[in-house]
C-alpha cells in the first residue's frame, strides 16, 4: 500500500517554458520531502507538456495530467481531483518556492494544529528584484480577525503561498471561464476552517516578469473580465459578510458596485461580456440602490439602470482609450524591463 503524502501540491501549467523549470525544481530542492506534485498541463502550446513528463520520469512523486486548455481554474480543479496528501498547497508555473517554505509550513500547521498557515511573499520584478509585499502583515493566529481580513481584502485572496487541510476544499472548486477566480473562493475556504496562522516571512516569489501573462496582459478584453471578476469575487463576499460578518456587508457591496460598474462601462461595445453578464450587473445595480457610493459610481449605476445608451456609449469610449493607453504605457515598460 502506497503511502499518503503530506503535502499535495497542485501546479497549473500553460505556455511557462521560460519559468517552469524554475518552479519545479524550487519543490525538487525543498528541505521537506514529503509530498507530491501534481503538474496539469492544460493544453500548452510551447514545451511545457514535455519539460512536465521528463520531471515525471525523474521522479515519482510527480504526476503529470495533460488536458485541452480550460483555463487557470479548470487546472487547479483538475489538480484537486487528483490529490491524496492531507494537506494542499498551491503553486503557480511561473512562481517558485524559498527552499524551506514546504518544511515551516508544515511543522507551523502540525504543531499548531492550524487547518490553515498563510506565508508572506516577495514579487519577483522584470530586473530581477524582488520587492517584499507582506511587510505589513500581523503576524496572527487569531482566526476572527485573519477570516475578517480575508472578507476585506486586506490580506490577499490568492490560493497560493497557503497550506490548507485538504479537506477544506471538498465542496469547493473554482469558478471555470471567470478571472480573479482566487477571490471567489478563497475567503469561502477560511471560514470553513477552524483555525488559521498567518506570518509574513516571504517563503513564497510571485512572478511578475511575464509579461505576457493574464495579469498583465495589455487587451482591454482581459481587463474588462477581470473587473468582472473582481465583481463576482466581491458579491461573493458580501453573501460571507451577510451571513458571519454583517457590520462589513456594505463595505463589500460597495466593491462589488465599483467593479460591477467599471466593467459595464467599459463594456459598451460588447466584446468581452456575455449578455447573461450584462443583465447579472443590471439586477445586482437595481438590488442595491440604497448602498452609500462615490458619485461618479452612483452616476453611472443610473445610467445603465435607466437605459441610457447613448449617454454610456459616450463614456465608455472615453474610458476605453485611456485604459488602453495605460495597459500600453505598462506593457512596454515590462517589455523594456525584461529586455535589461
Amino acid at each position: 500500500m502506497e503511502k499518503i503524502p503530506s503535502i499535495s501540491i497542485v501546479v497549473p501549467v500553460y505556455n511557462v517554458e521560460r519559468y517552469l523549470k524554475r518552479a519545479i525544481k524550487s519543490v525538487l530542492y525543498q528541505t521537506f520531502a514529503d509530498w507530491e506534485m501534481i503538474l496539469v498541463d492544460d493544453g500548452s502550446l510551447d514545451r511545457c507538456g514535455e519539460i512536465c513528463e521528463s520531471y515525471a520520469k525523474q521522479d515519482k512523486r510527480i504526476r503529470v495530467i495533460h488536458q485541452a486548455n480550460g483555463g487557470l481554474s479548470a487546472a487547479r480543479n483538475t489538480g484537486m481531483s487528483h490529490c491524496a496528501g492531507d494537506y494542499l498547497f498551491f503553486l503557480d508555473s511561473d512562481d517558485y518556492l524559498a527552499g524551506n517554505a514546504l518544511e515551516f509550513l508544515w511543522e507551523k500547521a502540525r504543531q499548531g494544529s492550524f487547518d490553515i498557515v498563510m506565508a508572506g511573499h516577495r514579487r519577483v520584478e522584470p530586473d530581477g528584484s524582488t520587492p517584499l509585499q507582506s511587510s505589513g502583515w500581523l503576524e496572527s493566529e487569531d482566526l476572527h480577525q485573519i477570516r475578517k481580513r480575508i472578507l476585506l481584502n486586506e490580506l490577499p485572496n490568492f490560493a497560493w503561498g497557503k497550506l490548507y487541510r485538504r479537506d477544506l476544499w471538498e465542496d469547493i472548486r473554482f469558478p471555470v471561464g471567470q478571472l480573479v477566480e482566487d477571490m471567489y473562493v478563497v475567503a469561502r475556504v477560511f471560514y470553513k476552517a477552524r483555525s488559521a496562522y498567518v506570518c509574513k516571512a516571504p517563503l513564497y516569489y510571485y512572478s511578475h516578469e511575464n509579461a505576457g501573462s493574464i495579469m498583465n496582459a495589455p487587451g482591454l478584453r482581459n481587463y474588462i473580465r477581470i473587473r468582472y471578476g473582481r465583481f463576482i469575487g466581491w458579491r461573493e463576499h458580501e453573501k460571507l459578510a451577510s451571513s458571519f460578518e454583517p457590520a462589513c456587508r456594505d463595505v463589500c457591496a460597495a466593491q462589488a458596485m465599483k467593479a460591477a460598474v467599471r466593467a459595464y462601462a467599459l463594456d459598451t461595445e460588447k466584446m468581452a461580456l456575455t449578455e447573461s453578464e450584462r443583465d447579472h450587473i443590471r439586477e445586482y445595480i437595481a438590488g442595491h440602490r440604497n448602498l452609500h457610493l462615490p458619485k461618479r459610481i452612483r452616476l453611472i449605476a443610473g445610467l445603465i439602470a435607466g437605459g441610457h445608451d447613448g449617454a454610456l456609449d459616450l463614456l465608455g469610449r472615453l474610458q476605453r482609450r485611456l485604459v488602453m493607453h495605460q495597459l500600453i504605457r505598462r506593457q512596454e515598460k515590462l517589455i523594456k524591463q525584461q529586455a535589461r
